[in-house]
């Protein structure tokens, strides 16, 4: 079993990595984009914290389903949009 090709990727990430820390508008898009996909996980992690302390565990289940469901229904449609 050879790890070459995980290493080789490995290193490449890393010298992405690298490339981006020097350069100050890519790390800032970076950093940007890390505060934004936490607060939104924080958001998502909010609603449903506050549903099972409304309701209960059946009520996550419900919640999500009823953001994720919308979701899964317009996307093909709106993305045909976007083409």
């Amino acid at each position: 079993m050879t790890f070459a090709p995980a290493r080789a990727r490995l290193s490449a990430s890393a010298r992405v990595l690298a490339a981006i820390g020097r350069n100050p508008a890519l790390r800032r898009v970076m950093v940007g984009f890390l505060l934004f996909t936490a607060v939104e996980f924080g958001t998502w992690v909010a609603v449903l914290l506050y549903a099972y302390a409304a309701a209960g565990p059946g009520a996550i289940g419900l919640v999500a389903l009823a953001q994720l469901v919308p979701a899964g229904v317009a996307a093909p449609f709106l993305a045909s949009l976007a083409d």
